[in-house]
């Protein structure tokens, strides 16, 4: 007889859940996700993958699947968020605890996790400013505020 049955038919409850540590993280952050367990023997495996709008490649430590042994009814899994300076805008995941190795089981889902990404690039206010363009040693362009352009040929 499987060790859930033993459990349950003893009176046991078997519960699941998954927590993160943070639900708003920068890149270049750790996110760490723990599961915690009500009677749950130690040595179980339990299934997780990342779900969301995050790929492999956000993650400069951590994978999208993996399993987890329960011990002493919790266990720990660690992701780094890459800070890879691509511009990607906001992106979320979280995290889904599986009891089979196929992903059908659906144990638990954590909260969403929001990553925010670092690598935007700064908006400039081009308003008031000159800008030169030199073409050769002898003409230049000219343009600011309060002029369309023209251009100034110098002997």
């Amino acid at each position: 007889m499987p060790q859930q049955q033993i459990l349950l038919g003893a009176g046991g409850k078997i519960s699941y859940q998954v927590a993160v540590s943070t639900t708003y993280v920068n890149e270049g952050s750790t996110v760490t996700t723990t599961v915690t367990t009500t009677n749950v023997p130690d040595g179980t495996t339990v299934y997780w993958s990342v779900d969301g709008s995050v790929t492999s490649a956000d993650f400069s430590s951590g994978q999208m699947t993996g399993s987890a042994n329960i011990y002493s009814n919790t266990s720990v899994i660690s992701h780094t968020l890459s800070a890879d300076l691509t511009t990607e805008g906001t992106e979320s995941y979280a995290m889904k605890l599986y009891e089979d190795s196929g992903r059908t089981i659906l144990l638990d889902t954590s909260a969403t996790v929001t990553v925010a990404d670092s690598s935007i690039a700064p908006s400039m206010n081009m308003s008031g400013l000159e800008h030169w363009w030199e073409f050769n040693e002898d003409s230049y362009v000219e343009h600011d505020a309060s002029t369309t352009g023209h251009i100034n040929f110098q002997e």
